[in-house]
């Protein structure tokens, strides 16, 4: 459910949280809580690409297996374009992706110079994430969670240093 709430304080403290109508401004019903998210970049896509990211999620679900539970609640809820915490991870089922990752380093101009300062520490600091990825990627898919491989969504290491390296 979505849509302008009101909320009403006493003092530091929330006395009410209500659904209103942004054109009256009167007050619908009253909410035991709401989720409030950070904004988000988001945007679904219009009505005349419903159609390829259905087939592209579907296709997806059955070629990595996921549960047919988590698959029909993570459809629903891109279907019904309703924001959820993560939803960014699940970006590339609603614009299906090119065959590569498209990353930053796609958008600079080809002469660009990059610096590295620390490049030792630089390289620490993308074994870690790397290794945080892939662990809630294997968490979340052992809770039989849809979710899609770092693969699709992230630069693997092996690429970025290969973009990070200087040209002889």
């Amino acid at each position: 459910m979505s849509g302008p709430v009101r909320l009403d304080f006493f003092g530091d403290t929330i006395e009410s949280i209500r659904v209103f109508d942004p054109v009256s401004q009167r007050s619908l019903y009253e909410l035991e809580e709401a989720v409030l998210l950070p904004a988000s970049d988001i945007l679904f896509p219009g009505h005349e690409a419903q159609e390829n990211w259905r087939t592209y999620l579907a296709t997806t679900a059955r070629e990595l297996k996921w549960d047919p539970d988590q698959a029909a609640t993570l459809f629903e809820s891109l279907d019904q374009q309703i924001r959820f915490p993560g939803i960014e991870f699940s970006l590339p089922l609603l614009y299906p992706p090119p065959e590569v990752v498209q990353t930053f380093f796609d958008y600079l101009p080809g002469d660009v110079i990059m610096v590295q300062h620390d490049p030792a520490g630089v390289q620490a600091k993308l074994e870690l994430v790397w290794e945080r990825i892939t662990t809630n990627y294997d968490e979340g898919r052992a809770k039989g969670l849809a979710l899609l491989p770092p693969e699709r969504l992230f630069l693997d290491q092996d690429a970025l240093k290969e973009t990070l390296a200087p040209e002889p």
